[in-house]
């Protein structure tokens, strides 16, 4: 099986999700799943899920072709809205083929929750005081997860310490827990609520606050990939060049918060697309790795790219991805699990990786594109599609009026409904 796909693109729906299902051996349960919101998500499950529930979201799902991660042939599903994204990343992972593809490596699967005291005082006493309870807590952490404490190991370390801050000191105990295949902000949350009970019984400290922390800098994930520079070629630059604008335009994102931003930005399309496909927590995944990227011993910009001895532009990327696949309400879109099927992710590492990969794919493509022919080109070719839609175009006309917005370089609904009146005229 090849995640290559030359022309998938061109393939009407139905034949697309065919060919899926082949390559695959996709059950019919599945099919449906991807094709019907009512077997992805019904309405009595959704109004279990959160509060005054009215009904259910609709975004398009495709699929990312190209990739081979770690040795294996992979087809990414993608949740996007944008136009031209998956389209990148899959050209990002085409030309990364020639060379092997993505390679990665993963950090620990922990989560770490904190559980704050306001402080009698600034003695000393009260931080040995907790310490010595060291032992106490963490059985008192394990006590909640069971079945995690069997599987993982679950609550191993704590670190306990005093903040200063404008408001006085804050007594903190730090639980890091090994969670395994589950993304572990349930049973952290709960088992330092647990902490906050039993200190508060033996120490009578007041407590503050009990809560795991997005801070996922324990669940690092490395991705590799090497592009030939004869491959970056394009009719105004050569690939050299390509490649050396590529290093330059990530030494200013490494150098400039503002353009840092927009180039994290480029990262986030794939890394949320998949997070979301896969049922995970969006907030989490953005609130990790925008956190990892401010600290001052980070790079900004999260990638780094290199010419290496043999003339290949070498990219890296390292993110935290605190994923899983297991717990919470991963597994309430029967669509999951089909998605997780078609990447071949069995554990939580899997997951990981693979949207550490496809956030330098991601990354390398956006780059590519705009330190050679900018972003507009590519992008409104396929946001025309959007604009031609809005303005009332349906079926076969979609195509026809873009075609023509793009060859205008006119491209608004205003115009679309002109094209569009025009076409019907024609036809009539």
């Amino acid at each position: 099986m090849s995640s290559a796909m030359p022309g998938f693109f061109k393939l009407p729906l139905e034949e697309r999700i065919t060919r899926l299902s082949k390559l695959f051996d996709l059950t019919d349960e599945d099919i449906e799943a991807m094709k019907t919101l009512e077997s992805q998500l019904t309405l009595s499950s959704a109004d279990s899920m959160i509060e005054n529930c009215v009904g259910r979201h609709i975004s398009p799902i495709g699929v990312a072709t190209n990739f081979i991660i770690d040795g294996k042939e992979v087809v990414i599903p993608y949740v996007t809205e944008e136009p031209s994204v998956i389209a990148a990343a899959s050209l990002g992972a085409k030309l990364a083929r020639p060379s092997g593809g993505f390679k990665t490596a993963c950090g620990s699967n922990v989560c770490s929750g904190q559980v704050a005291f306001l402080a009698p005082s600034s003695s000393p006493e009260h931080l040995s005081q907790l310490k010595s309870l060291s032992k106490q807590i963490l059985d008192v952490a394990n006590s909640t997860m069971p079945s995690m404490v069997e599987r993982t190991g679950g609550a191993h370390k704590l670190d306990i310490f005093q903040s200063e801050t404008e408001s006085g000191n804050i007594l903190v105990v730090e639980l890091h827990v090994k969670v395994g295949d589950s993304m572990g902000a349930n049973a952290v949350t709960q088992a330092c609520e647990k902490i906050k009970d039993f200190v508060r019984k033996e120490l009578d400290f007041e407590p503050l606050m009990a809560i795991l922390s997005n801070m996922a800098e324990k669940r690092i994930v490395y991705a590799t990939a090497k592009w030939h520079i004869k491959d970056l070629t394009t009719n105004e630059y050569d690939g050299y060049d390509v490649a050396n604008r590529i290093i330059i335009a990530t030494n200013f994102a490494k150098a400039n918060k503002h353009r840092a931003a927009t180039h994290r930005k480029g990262i986030m399309n794939g890394v949320i697309a998949v997070v979301t496909a896969t049922g995970n927590d969006t907030r989490a995944v953005e609130s990790a790795i925008h956190s990892y990227a401010s600290l001052e011993s980070s790079n900004q910009a999260l990638t780094t790219y290199r010419i290496d001895d043999n003339q290949d532009l070498v990219g890296e990327i390292w993110i935290p991805v605190p994923v899983g696949i297991v717990g919470g309400s991963i597994n309430r879109n029967a669509a999951v699990k089909t998605w997780r099927k078609m990447m071949k992710v069995e554990t939580a590492d899997d997951l990981a990786k693979t949207i550490a990969a496809v956030g330098l794919a991601q990354n390398f493509a956006a780059l590519r594109a705009l330190v050679t022919q900018g972003i507009s080109a590519g992008h409104m070719k396929l946001h025309s599609r959007n604009i031609a839609c809005e303005a009332g175009a349906e079926g076969k006309e979609i195509d026809i009026v873009a075609e023509k917005l793009v060859s205008s370089g006119a491209i608004s609904v205003s115009h679309a409904k002109t094209v569009l009146h025009q076409l019907r005229c024609q036809l009539t």
